[in-house]
């Protein structure tokens, strides 16, 4: 039922797979935030690695929740 939604294509790639590129994405600025911080003189608010770790969890769980959903 839910596989419908989920393999829905965009551009000919998957729905699922987006979930999982924009996962690994604000991962990368999540780890990023601290390391610029490190290097600039000019400082990245903490505030934004709280901001990409959350959305990195909202995106992870969103893949997690559809792989299981498609096996339903």
């Amino acid at each position: 039922m839910y596989a419908g939604y989920i393999y829905f294509e965009i551009y000919g790639i998957p729905l699922i797979v987006y979930f999982g590129i924009f996962t690994v994405i604000f991962l990368i600025l999540t780890i990023s935030v601290p390391l610029v911080n490190k290097r600039m003189k000019k400082k990245i608010p903490l505030r934004w690695h709280y901001s990409m770790a959350a959305l990195a969890a909202f995106f992870a769980l969103l893949h997690v929740i559809s792989a299981i959903l498609v096996r339903l």
